[in-house]
């Protein structure tokens, strides 16, 4: 009994272990898994299978014994002699002052790392002379330099592989004129080989570097370092030095700072060099210094900052954070890198981000075809670069945003400067600043939404361009130097306080410009010069807006402040002096609320005036043509237009096709030649309209215009578009005025338009359109012709009767019990629907009237013969450009051309039928998956049985209804194309009038998701981990009771033997 008692005991344990180790064999027992995210190990291991340790510990006595009863040897080179290649050499904590020559390969590692850094240190100098590989480890070196010669803490004199980690090194300088670096690659060692980890380099005096490479074809990898150089002169924190541009070293910096306090972060000499800098930090007198000796050499920096720091004057002038002076080097920065310089107080700063420059006057070639590129950078401080003897040179600025300190805080955006061909030369804070750094047709460019201050800047010697994005200035006076001919053009500013005054310049150009609110005068000392545009003595050619939209400058509100001693002044555009030989041109400007001459010209000499499509609104808006403020005098109160010719000059001055709009009240002293007066000079004044509100009589009245020096002589032709419009105006009945000389001729105007299906039929005498005017015809007095329209039907030159307004309501839309309706359109219902479109201002013919739809329609279908009389109505009528065929779930719009195609690709069907329905029934099992909770909807088309798919790459167009939750976004709202095996695209979408709308090539399965939502994916069926924990579980349970059980049964064995 006992022996079975026993082997069932036996078994029991057996089995309760091997449960126990069978979830735990399951176990993931990598201590989190994956690859150590860093390459280089802590220590490193021997690989030579004949290696060994080796011991040395400065205070061993014979006596002493260690863990392995080897003999440890007192000074570190008795090992490095006793030991072999491969071995270890384990350096007990102390410190050894000696001189080291290694020879073999080995790997020198002392204690790990203590409070104060590591607890082994060595003073002395380290020479490795092996081209095996050495490793150096858990160490603090420290060596004093006691000659001028290139010294180092750490020398690699060999082509050798030299591993340093876990170290922190210290060069101690005792004059400023010797040079010792922390690890030096000496000359004629092609190829060598360094790795620096986790180390610590710090030079402190004057001529004491981090790293020191003056190998040819050397690698020098920097991996989680901090290389620091705070002495002055030559004491760069990382100095390459080949002489030799046949082997290039490379150089890269990975996750680590390098920083040198009075002079270079990295300097490259004499050489050919590739240098990657990656996630990490360089700074100092210039974080990166090519030599005009650098050649051909590749500067690749991501993800990293480079910082320009000075404090210590002397050695150079106008140095930067980036200067290079060779030639053929290229430098790319990129990946949210950060290019900054500082100020240090008390000292000095680098002036410039980016600095060519050349070493000699006669030295042109030094920095020829060299480039550097800005990719998605942020730039702080200005300018980017200064360039001096440059050839063939290039900065290209992509997606990079500059930035500039003012304050203590960073401002985006300072101004770009541009040579004429747009290429980059220089980012400014100030305009002051880049003023004096123009060169002759240079680009200033200002980023958008910045502002400025009023500028003054006399003496302008060089044309130049300003591009403002539309930020702001409160007021720009640009002066030209006496005898200079200078081209000024100014575009995209908005100006508010002051305007825009240009003084003795040659051509000006102004363009795409608001002026808003300006209420003081933007010439000091003189109060009168209230202007949005103020042009004073300019020689050459003006243009102000132009024939593009993006021309037009706009000014709205010029009045003076209270406190200007002249209160009535407040002008639009104010030219005065100048223009002899020349032409200024007015063109496509908006000028509204000007207290007195919206447009004024004064003693002007131009040959060619040209003032056309400007809108002028509410000119004289401070009184209305009454008498000035108080205590002041009348100042003939404001016109639209006040020109002034020198007499004697002979200018052909054209006034035409402009609108000029304004109220008056009950109270105003309407005066003379309120609109325009013009003196010793003729104008031509044509397809101008005048929308003028609160005047008894504008018509025959001759004081409305003074427009000559024989203004009696003179009849005013008006037109009457009579319910039509002129140019782009919606507004009907606005009239439009010409001034002709008795006897002479009025010219026919640009035809009006109408709203609707009308077209223009010639101008008549009478309002009753019975006497139609012969343009040939003298006129004789002032007149007045109206338009005529004769309705052509909705077609275009398709004839139709005017549609018939039914006496019987139309019979409601039902469908039928599948959701279908049938619509017809007949030829007479064809012309109702394109008269009600166009009449509508709609460019979409709607064949389903929603509103009179009772009941839930899901597809419609319509035959095909009605599609053709449609899509011939509409075929050439330019107000019409697509159908639009409507479900209770939604809506197809499809393009006239569209239509035309699929109607003369059919060959067999009668009906085309439109289906528009929920699809929630409708989705295979892995569909369903994707879509979720979300709307999807089932879009076709099809020719009788036929579905048509495609549209010959072509769109159509589809809107679904959609109403937006309380805190929904309408720009969170995206659209899928769900694809029968359960895949989706996305598609754009826009969302208008509680509609999602999308253009589509193809037809199938939609999913409207909102706050972009990703589509839900099956589940892994890899992903078992939760399965297998319960399964452990499970197990351990089971287990559990067995030892339960066990426990147990050996206390009934022991009770019963008792």
């Amino acid at each position: 009994m006992k022996n079975k008692v026993k082997l069932i005991l036996a078994s029991a344990v057996f089995v309760a272990a091997l449960m126990l180790l069978v979830p735990l064999s399951q176990t993931d027992m990598s201590g989190g898994g994956g690859e150590s995210e860093n390459n280089v190990s802590d220590s490193v291991v021997l690989s030579d299978d004949d290696s060994k340790i080796i011991y040395v510990n400065g205070s061993y006595q014979d006596s002493d014994s260690n863990d392995t009863n080897e003999k440890s040897y007192k000074t570190i080179q008795e090992a490095i002699d006793a030991a072999s290649s491969g071995d270890m050499i384990s350096i007990a904590a102390g410190t050894y002052t000696e001189n080291l020559t290694i020879n073999k390969k080995i790997i020198l590692s002392g204690v790990a790392e203590s409070s104060d850094g590591y607890s082994t240190q060595i003073i002395g100098k380290i020479s490795v002379m092996v081209v095996d590989a050495v490793t150096l480890e858990n160490l603090n070196l420290r060596y004093t330099s006691t000659t001028n010669d290139f010294q180092a803490v750490v020398e690699l004199n060999a082509a050798g592989n030299l591993t340093i980690q876990n170290v922190i090194i210290t060069p101690d300088i005792q004059s400023n004129e010797d040079y010792c670096s922390g690890v030096l690659i000496s000359e004629n060692n092609q190829n060598a080989k360094l790795t620096i980890n986790n180390a610590t380099i710090h030079a402190d005096k004057d001529g004491g570097r981090g790293v020191a490479i003056r190998s040819l074809g050397s690698t020098t990898n920097i991996f989680d370092s901090t290389i620091t150089a705070n002495g002055g002169k030559y004491g760069s924190a990382i100095h390459m030095n080949t002489q030799d541009s046949a082997n290039p070293a490379t150089l890269n910096i990975s996750n680590s700072t390098i920083t040198a306090q009075k002079y270079y972060g990295i300097y490259l000499h004499m050489g050919t060099f590739t240098i990657n800098i990656d996630n990490s930090k360089v700074s100092g007198f210039a974080a990166l210094y090519l030599k005009p000796d650098c050649v051909n050499s590749t500067v690749n920096i991501s993800k990293s900052e480079l910082t320009g720091i000075m404090q210590y004057g002397g050695y150079s002038n106008n140095f930067g954070t980036i200067v290079f002076e060779g030639h053929n080097n290229t430098i790319n920065i990129s990946d949210n890198s950060i290019v900054t310089n500082k100020y240090i107080t008390g000292g000095e700063c680098c002036e410039y981000l980016v600095l060519y420059s050349s070493n000699g006057a006669n030295d042109n070639s030094v920095i020829a075809d060299s480039t550097v590129k800005f990719t998605n950078v942020n730039v702080e401080k200005s300018p980017i670069w200064i360039s001096y003897n440059s050839n063939s040179n290039n900065i290209s600025v992509n997606g990079a945003q500059f930035l500039y300190a003012d304050n203590g805080s960073l401002k985006s955006a300072p101004i770009i400067l541009k040579d004429k061909s747009g290429q980059v030369k220089n980012a400014v804070s100030t305009f002051t600043y880049t003023l004096y750094l123009l060169d002759n047709d240079d680009i200033i460019e200002i980023a958008a939404n910045t502002e400025y201050e009023s500028l003054v800047v006399p003496g302008i010697k060089i044309s130049f361009s300003i591009i403002g994005n539309n930020s702001t200035i409160k007021g720009l006076s640009l002066s030209v130097a006496q005898n200079n001919t200078v081209n000024i053009s100014i575009s995209k500013v908005n100006f508010i306080e002051k305007g825009l005054a240009i003084s003795g310049a040659n051509n000006v150009t102004i363009t795409g410009c608001k002026f808003t609110d300006i209420t003081e005068s933007v010439v000091d000392g003189d109060s009168t010069q209230v202007n949005a545009i103020y042009l004073e003595n300019c020689t050459g050619d003006v243009m102000i807006g132009g024939e593009m939209e993006d021309d037009k400058n706009a000014i709205e509100n010029v009045s003076s402040s209270d406190s200007n001693p002249s209160p009535q002044y407040g002008r639009g555009i104010f030219i005065s002096y100048g223009g002899s030989g020349k032409s200024l041109t007015i063109q496509n400007n908006s000028i509204s609320g000007t207290a007195y001459n919206a447009l004024q010209l004064s003693n002007i000499e131009f040959t060619e005036i040209t003032i056309s499509n400007n809108k002028i609104n509410n000119w004289d808006s401070d009184n209305d043509g009454v008498e000035d403020k108080p205590g002041s005098s009348d100042f003939s109160k404001g016109r639209a237009i006040r020109l002034n010719v020198n007499e004697g000059n002979s200018t052909k001055l054209t006034i035409s096709d402009n609108k000029f709009t304004k109220t008056y009240n009950a109270e105003t002293l309407y005066d003379d030649y309120n609109i325009i007066k013009i003196s010793d000079a003729d104008a031509e004044f044509t397809n101008n309209i005048l929308v003028l509100s609160g005047l008894n009589d504008t018509k025959n009245n001759p004081d409305l215009f003074m427009t000559g020096t024989n203004n009696e002589d003179k009849y005013i032709a008006i037109f009457n578009p009579t319910d039509g419009y002129f140019k782009d105006s919606s507004e009907t009945n606005e009239l439009l005025y010409s001034i002709v000389a008795e006897n002479g001729i009025v010219d026919e105007p640009t035809s009006p338009s109408r709203l609707g299906s009308y077209s223009f039929a010639g101008w008549y005498t009478d309002e009753s359109l019975t006497d139609k005017w012969d343009f040939d015809t003298t006129i004789n007095g002032d007149m007045t012709l109206y338009a005529k329209w004769t309705y052509i039907g909705g077609s275009g030159g398709y004839p139709v009767n005017p549609p018939v307004t039914p006496d019987t309501p139309e019979e409601p839309i039902i469908p039928d019990s599948s959701g279908n309706a049938e619509i017809k359109v007949d030829d007479k219902k064809a012309d109702e629907l394109v008269h009600e479109t166009v009449a509508s201002g709609s460019n979409t013919l709607s064949i389903v009237d929603k509103d009179n739809v009772e009941g839930t329609v899901t597809s419609v279908s319509i035959s095909v013969s009605d599609l053709e009389t449609i899509s011939k109505k509409i075929e050439n009528n330019n107000n019409i450009d697509s159908i639009s065929i409507a479900t209770s779930e939604g809506e197809v719009i499809i393009e006239k051309e569209v239509l035309a195609e699929i109607l003369e690709n059919n060959s067999e069907a009668d009906t085309l039928i439109i289906e528009v329905n929920n699809a929630e029934n409708k989705l295979t099992e892995e569909q369903k998956k994707v879509v979720g909770d979300n709307p999807v909807y089932d879009i076709n088309l099809r020719l009788g049985d036929k579905y048509v798919t495609s549209f010959n790459g072509k769109s159509i167009t589809v809107s679904i209804p959609y109403e937006l939750k309380e805190g929904e976004d309408q720009n969170n709202l995206i659209v899928y194309y769900l694809k029968d095996d359960g895949s989706i695209e996305k598609m754009n979408c826009s969302y208008k009038d509680n509609q999602v709308s999308f253009e589509t090539n193809h037809l199938s399965k939609f999913i409207i998701v909102y706050e972009a939502q990703e589509p839900i994916v099956p589940d892994n069926p890899d992903d078992k981990n939760d399965d297998n924990n319960s399964d452990n579980t499970v197990y351990y349970i089971i287990a559990a009771v067995i030892i339960i059980l066990i426990i147990i049964a050996l206390a009934y064995y022991f009770m019963k033997k008792k």
